[in-house]
């Protein structure tokens, strides 16, 4: 559901088995299509602290 949303960053490892590796991939490839992949991702830019 992350993936999907542009939340969160995948982590392959290698013992991953590759058919969900390929179903997650695709995933990020929608999320990145449709949403722009970590879309609010404030890392070089900050934020305020209220």
């Amino acid at each position: 559901m992350l993936l999907s949303r542009g939340l969160a960053y995948p982590t392959y490892y290698w013992t991953l088995f590759a058919d969900l590796r390929s179903h997650l991939t695709a995933t990020v490839v929608q999320a990145l299509r449709s949403v722009g992949i970590h879309a609010v991702d404030v890392t070089n830019t900050g934020f305020d602290v209220p």
